[in-house]
């Protein structure tokens, strides 16, 4: 890594030369009070027309750098130390332009020349300086040699400017002419504009690049809240616009935005003060990335000494930081080494700024250390320049203003202690690759034009620059340290960005480190974590996030006042996280996964047979069936006793199979839902329930109709076959009506979310209850059956089986009137409803078993001698006379036969043991 240190401690009041401060020139009150920046008002002191670096050549190489600097009161002011140290950078262009004449292998026989004027930060001023340039091309293209006084220089081309505005204004004017420029500092997207400025290209990236590389930076120390402060400039605008649309792809949010206004002159210390607070606002933003020329930095850095919150903050962005620059006074006196310098670093300790790759020139330091002001007669403003970068006097110099210096120069000053002053050569190496990227260009131009034949050849003299700049946007070439230099297709230099770092040694010195790379031609990024160092005594860096990082499942609710802050919310039961900001419902059936992440299926659920519910319905169908089994097979064991026979045996069993079928019906129910299964339970209720209903509905029909017979009259559709032809007819349009139903509601199996957390594996109908549809024909058997029970419930006392019927009818409907609130009131609970069909059916089976059978049973197990003929019913004598007039008796043994028997032979019904008797 390459490493430069500079030394200063606080309280020390010796600049860099050991020159002692006039305290009493510097108007700062060391309590923070406001500080004007008054212009010099003496009006004697007059600039010269130009300040002119020059060196004479066949090809010449114009130069723009900021000597000077300008304000609203002179066009160019008197200079400052600040100005001053850029004067390493035009003698960077002279030192370059000496080693290309001494190299025999570049532009053989050819000489370059240069000729570097002052822009004194100033686009008005730059252009005045340029319209020497201008005049130069005229003379080549028209044969004007000077307008006024502006004097004609041909140039083949130019190097500059610093500033991004002032090259945007140059490049303006340049290009009608046809004048290459290339700077060598000036980083503004804007310039990468091919069709706007054709005649433009530069030796650094675009701030486009650095804009990423900073992002890079700040995601790689998972900062993720920051704020900007930029200038009002090309250059500041275009790279806050460009970190703004970068943001979101980083995952960095911007807290504070602070665009510092122009002019530098007639910005204030309460201008500055306000900046600082509105950093100090967004109190979770610790970095503040700037895009600002050091001018403004140091006032912003003087704003936050003055609001004592010098170890608030890290400083990140692309230009060296004030640390060791003197503070100037109203007057311009300089204040070498100031404790305020040591505020300074102490400030701007832990920052990092990224900037194109900064590389060592072999021999220019000897060459800058062997400079003296007596011997630099070529550029006329290092004497100035000297003077302040040791604040002392020259002897036999000419000043073009009063610098204020009261002390002469010793003679032993050396341009040594500046360079270990100052944290690198920064753009040094930049301007050399501007100088050399000409060199190689006129070379290029050279070989092909020329031949290789040394000198200038008529094709080259004068050397026309539209097809120069051709050549300079097609040439590539390996810089003096072994780098390959090229630009792309808008003219910037693929330059990968070098890492620096300010930290604090032990010995209370600062030093200026490289730790880390961003090479975004081949996307990669490097950074040296372990050399990092906030604080000599704290050197982790602090957490700059507006909030903690939201845990799994969390989402970020933005808050109002602090756009880029959040507050973490869970994200519900049933939700998953959509994104960082939004959670989403499940789908139905769905649920999110632990971490909310995505959603997963929810298991299916049924009914199972080890349910409690299943048990007590499959408890009590079971215990009926077998009453039931047990029923029909002492029917069926007794089927010519008089018992059986008066019952109506053939219905009976009907009836018997109806029962059975109502408590089988209850595992039907309780079984996985299938579509077969659906078919079975939806069919099978109302089969089961018809099938009862019509045989009781027969049975009581024929009592009441053989009851309302007159003596005499003969019965019809009242025998065996015509009461099962009844009850099969009446049973088959059920079948019907379920068949019909199955076109219009066909048994499906869904799933039913009654519960959001549950899955329900439902038949269609258990839902929507359809299948009640299809209950309503026995429904209306059942009423049926309960009008002619109630018909028929004052037969003759012998007719006791009319009043179980009655009685059994009676408790069917009371259970259909409990069970059907019990239904509906069970929302959507599906095993309740399950459960409350099955009780319900095994119920209405258990009353007709129980009612109409067990009394049978009752008397064929426990009463055999009851199980005759004449003790079926009660004896009684009734007064009924046959067709001729005889009064009728019972004939057999038995005990006298009740009023059916007396009935049926006076209808002519057959009476033999082995017919049925009702």
């Amino acid at each position: 890594m390459t490493e430069a240190k500079w030394s200063f401690r606080e309280g020390t009041h010796l600049d860099a030369a050991g020159a002692k401060w006039n305290s009493s020139t510097d108007t700062q009150s060391q309590n923070g009070g406001n500080r004007s920046r008054p212009f010099r008002t003496n009006t004697n002191d007059t600039l010269p027309k130009r300040f002119v670096a020059s060196i004479a050549g066949d090809v010449i190489i114009g130069g723009l750098f900021p000597i000077h600097s300008s304000s609203l009161g002179y066009l160019c002011n008197p200079m400052t130390r600040d100005q001053a140290i850029h004067i390493k950078e035009i003698e960077a262009m002279l030192f370059t332009i000496d080693k290309i004449n001494e190299d025999t292998s570049l532009l053989p026989g050819v000489t370059l020349g240069a000729h570097v004027l002052d822009t004194c930060g100033s686009s008005a001023y730059a252009l005045s300086q340029a319209f020497d340039f201008i005049m130069g091309a005229l003379g080549q293209d028209y044969g004007i040699e000077h307008v006024g006084d502006v004097r004609a220089v041909p140039v083949a081309g130019v190097v500059g400017a610093l500033r991004s505005d002032v090259s945007i204004d140059l490049a303006n004017s340049l290009q009608l002419f046809h004048i290459p420029q290339v700077s060598y500092a000036s980083t503004s997207p804007e310039l990468s504009d091919g069709h706007r400025f054709r005649y433009f290209a530069r030796t650094v990236p675009t701030d486009t690049y650095h804009v990423r590389g900073i992002m890079q930076l700040v995601r790689s120390l998972n900062w993720t809240y920051l704020s900007v402060v930029y200038e009002d400039t090309s250059y500041g605008e275009s790279s806050y616009t460009t970190m703004a649309e970068l943001a979101e792809e980083y995952g960095v949010c911007i807290a504070a935005t602070v665009k510092i206004p122009l002019p530098l002159e007639l910005i204030e210390d309460g201008d500055y003060d306000e900046v600082v607070a509105k950093l100090l606002a967004r109190t979770h933003a610790r970095i503040v990335v700037v895009y600002a020329w050091h001018h403004y930095v140091r006032g912003i850095f003087e704003a936050v000494i003055r609001a004592g919150m010098q170890d608030r903050f890290v400083w990140v962005g692309q230009e060296p930081w004030p640390t060791t620059e003197c503070q100037q006074n109203n007057e311009d006196t300089p204040q070498p080494s100031s404790p305020l310098n040591a505020e300074f670093a102490r400030i701007a300790e832990g920052s990092l700024s990224l900037h194109a790759r900064v590389l060592p020139i072999a021999g220019f330091r000897e060459y800058l250390s062997e400079l003296k002001p007596e011997t630099n007669a070529r550029n006329p403003a290092f004497a100035e320049a000297w003077e302040h970068l040791f604040a002392c006097k020259l002897n036999n110099f000419p000043s073009y203003w009063k610098s204020g210096f009261t002390t002469y120069c010793t003679g032993k000053e050396n341009f040594t202690t500046i360079l270990n002053t100052y944290p690198t050569l920064v753009m040094v190496s930049d301007v050399v690759d501007a100088v050399l990227l000409f060199a190689h260009a006129l070379n290029n131009m050279h070989r092909d034009l020329c031949k290789g034949i040394p000198g200038l050849c008529p094709q080259m003299n004068p050397v026309n620059r539209k097809d120069l700049m051709r050549y300079i946007e097609m040439t590539s070439f390996e810089d003096w340290s072994g780098h390959l230099i090229q630009l792309d297709e808008h003219g910037d230099a693929l330059i990968p960005y070098q890492i620096w770092h300010t930290r604090q040694q032990p010995s209370g010195e600062y030093e200026w480190i490289e730790v880390g790379l961003y090479d975004f031609l081949h996307d990669n990024f490097t950074l040296d974590y372990s050399a990092l160092q906030y604080r000599l005594d704290r050197p982790t860096y602090p957490i700059s996030t507006c909030n903690p990082q939201c845990e799994a499942g969390e989402m970020k609710l933005l808050l109002e006042e602090e756009i880029c802050c959040w507050t973490c919310k869970l994200c519900s039961d049933f939700e998953y996280l959509y994104n960082d900001y939004e959670c989403l419902e499940c789908p139905l059936g769905e649920a999110p996964d632990t971490f909310h992440q995505t959603c997963k299926p929810i298991p299916e659920e049924y009914i199972q047979y080890y349910n409690k519910f299943s048990i007590i319905c499959m408890t009590f169908a079971s215990v009926g069936l077998l009453a039931t089994v047990f029923t029909c097979a002492v029917f069926i064991a007794n089927n010519n006793t008089p018992v059986v026979k008066a019952s109506s045996r053939e219905l009976s069993y009907i009836l018997l199979g109806g029962i059975l079928a109502s408590y089988a019906i209850t595992f039907v129910l309780l079984a996985k839902p299938s579509e077969p299964r659906c078919a079975l339970s939806r069919g099978g209720i109302s089969l089961c329930f018809t099938l009862c209903y019509s045989a009781l509905l027969v049975k009581t029909n024929r009592m009441s109709r053989l009851f309302q017979l007159e003596i005499g009259e003969e019965p019809k559709f009242l025998t065996v076959f015509w009461q099962v032809v009844f009850t099969l007819l009446l049973f088959s349009v059920e079948i019907v009506v379920m068949v019909v139903m199955f076109q219009f509601y066909p048994p499906t199996v869904t799933h039913h979310y009654a519960i959001r957390g549950k899955n329900l594996l439902i038949c269609a109908g258990d839902k929507d209850a359809t299948y009640l549809i299809d209950s309503a024909y026995p429904a209306l058997l059942m009423l049926l059956c309960t009008v002619y029970a109630f018909k028929t419930r004052k037969v003759p006392e012998g007719f006791n089986e009319a009043k179980f019927i009655a009685f059994t009818m009676y408790s069917i409907f009371v259970v259909w009137l409990a069970f059907v609130p019990i239904y509906f009131t069970s929302g959507e609970e599906m095993e309740v409803r399950t459960a409350s069909i099955s009780i319900a059916s095994s119920l209405c089976a258990s009353v007709i078993l129980g009612c109409l059978f067990l009394p049978k049973v009752h008397i064929i197990l426990c009463r055999p001698q009851k199980n005759c003929r004449g003790t079926v019913g009660k004896t009684f004598k009734m007064s009924a006379k046959s067709s001729n007039g005889s009064v009728l008796t019972s004939p057999h043994n038995c005990p006298p036969d009740d009023i059916a028997f007396e009935r049926r032979e006076i209808i002519g019904t057959p009476v033999e043991g082995d017919q049925t008797v009702d």
